[in-house]
This record gives C-alpha cells, structure tokens and sequence, in this order.
C-alpha cells in the first residue's frame, strides 16, 4: 500500500476509493493475481532480499518458519531456504493460515 509498515488498512485506505496499481505477478493455474501500489523499488531503508534460494522450492514442499510479525491480514514468516543459510520473510495471507473464517491472526499462531 505504501513504503513502511501499515498498521491498520482502513486508515489508509476506503471501499470504493479510486486507486493506481501495478502487477506483480498473475498466477492463472491458481486463479491468483497480485498487485501493489508502491513503486517497483522506491528506495526505502532496505535493499530488496534476494530471494534467488528459493527459486527451486515446489510449491508442495513445507518449510519450518518463524512467525516475525503478526497483522491483521496475516502473519509475516521468516524461512530459511533449503540446503542454505538464507532467509527471508513472506506474507502468509489471513486466507492461508486455515480452510474456514480466521476471526483473529494471533488467535490461530
């Protein structure tokens, strides 16, 4: 939505509000699309990871995390790629976490 952590959504953003967004990814198979509104790279105070690790992961393969921070949407993880000291963090969407309605992300975690 924007450079630095957004606590909570509804601040940033309303229902039916116009806004400008780009796509990161379109996954057909899974019938997902990803967008953002922040620019590719805006130069904020970390360079990007690199995720290079990870490139071979399946997507039926389990990795052990660590949950780093917990928002509204979903829990942010840290993984370590296989066969490698490298980390990252990834966002595991509310809608992820377990089939049925999630009332509260730390409730489940």
């Amino acid at each position: 939505i924007r450079d630095g952590y957004v606590e909570n959504v509804a601040d940033e953003l309303e229902v039916g509000q116009e806004v400008q967004v780009r796509v990161v990814s379109v996954d057909v198979d899974a019938g997902k699309l990803s967008l953002s509104m922040k620019e590719e790279w805006s130069g904020g105070d970390r360079e990007p990871a690199d995720l290079s690790p990870f490139e071979g992961v399946e997507p039926d393969q389990w990795l052990s995390g660590k949950v780093a921070r917990i928002a509204s949407f979903g829990a942010f993880v840290t993984v370590t790629a296989p066969d490698s000291d490298a980390e990252a963090d990834g966002l595991v969407h509310v809608t992820q976490i377990k089939d049925g309605y999630v009332e509260n992300v730390a409730d489940e975690l």
